[in-house]
Parts: C-alpha cells; structure tokens; sequence
C-alpha cells in the first residue's frame, strides 16, 4: 500500500513539472523582455574625503548594454534633462550577433551634443571580431576611447584620473 501512495505521489509531480517549467520559463521571458525593453536609471551620489572640490558637483552619466538598441529619442531626452558633465559608456554598445555600427553612432553623434563622451569597450566589442572599426567611428567622433588607458579630467583647478 505505501509502493501505491508513493508512486500516485511521485506521479503528481511529475504531472506539475511541466506546468511549473512553463510558469519559470515565462517568468524569465517576461523579465528578459522588460530589461531589454526599458531604460533604467539610477542616481546615486558618491562622498569621499578625497575627492578634489572641483568634482564635488561632478555629474556621470553612465550608460551600458545598449547593445545595438536604437531608443529613438527617449535615452537622448534623459541624457540631456540630466545635464551630465561627462558621459560614460562602459561596454556593449553594440551586440556581436547583430552588429550594426551606424545605430551605435547615431546615438554617439547625438550623445555628444550633451557632453563629451568616454568610452571603454565590452565583451560584445571584443567577440565582434569588428572592434577596430567602431574605434576608429568613435575616435572620428571625437569619443575618448580608454582601452586599458586613462585620461586625466580637469575642473575647478582640480584634477582626477579617469580609467578605462
């Protein structure tokens, strides 16, 4: 009898897995779909005792995985209304499975409009194998590009050094 319970039990659970698996799939589809689908932004101030005084207002904008996304004017309008003092891109402005250069650049030549732009590749550069020629778009378009390099960024009297 308990070889009967045991076996209607297990039975069951092997009958909800699929339904299960189809909620978690989904779950991850509907988050996939939400994060590739919106933008995200995040203020955050930084103190620190030894940041110079000319950086104390300092303003980045930070902006990573567009991955080839044309936004249409949305990201360009945030941007602008966050009057940043320097935008920073970190990585995967374009996607290595559809590549396409001149998405990244009309957001690069609109970007720089608002401030100057600093650029350091990502992995989605790097698998491209097509890095090269979206560093020379980006150096053509005045980018700072800091491929393990950096820079040293003046305001105020006061100088930092920025990495890439």
């Amino acid at each position: 009898m308990k070889l009967i319970r045991e076996k209607a039990r297990k039975s069951k659970l092997i009958k909800r897995r699929p339904r299960l698996l189809l909620l978690l799939l989904t779950v991850v589809f509907l988050w996939l779909y939400f994060t590739n689908t919106n933008i995200q932004t995040t203020r955050l101030e930084i103190i620190h005792s030894n940041l110079p005084k000319g950086f104390e207002e300092y303003k980045i904008a930070l902006v990573a995985d567009l991955h080839n996304k044309d936004w249409g004017p949305e990201l360009i309008d945030i941007l602008a209304k966050e009057e940043p003092d320097m935008i920073a891109v970190v990585g995967d402005l374009i996607d290595s499975s559809e590549m396409d250069i001149d998405v990244a650049m009309e957001f690069i030549k609109k970007a720089k409009k608002i401030s100057p732009i600093y650029y350091v590749p990502g992995n989605h550069e790097a698998w491209s194998g097509e890095y090269e020629p979206l560093r020379k778009s980006l150096l053509k378009e005045a980018v700072v590009v800091l491929d393990d390099e950096g820079v040293v960024l003046s305001k105020g009297g006061d100088d930092i050094l920025l990495l890439g």
